[in-house]
């Protein structure tokens, strides 16, 4: 099996069934060259995901380890969060004595 055929395999039976309701506009994408362009045009949106729970996982587990476990509440409010207040939350948790302080 061709690269693109094992790339191509992987995508409609892996990942797209996880990330999108349907795959049908999809299927037209027959070739590696059109993929690819595909993947180049979420790449931002993928970059910035990832980059997002990255602070995400890392501001929960500094919060938890100076605050202890983190009600449903804060954790909700991590995973909703922009990237600005993700940022302005962590440079405030270095100094904060309450978790109040942090989200204040």
């Amino acid at each position: 099996m061709r690269a693109s055929e094992t790339f191509r395999s992987w995508l409609f039976e892996t990942y797209l069934p996880r990330h999108v309701d349907d795959v049908a506009p999809f299927i037209h994408l027959l070739d590696f060259e059109e993929i690819a362009t595909m993947i180049e045009g979420y790449r931002p949106y993928w970059k910035e995901s990832v980059k997002m729970e990255s602070q995400q996982e890392l501001i929960s587990e500094q919060l938890t380890h100076k605050f202890g476990a983190l009600d449903r509440a804060t954790l909700d409010r991590l995973t909703t969060a922009s990237l600005d207040d993700l940022s302005i939350w962590a440079r405030r948790l270095l100094d904060a004595r309450t978790i109040d302080e942090v989200f204040g």
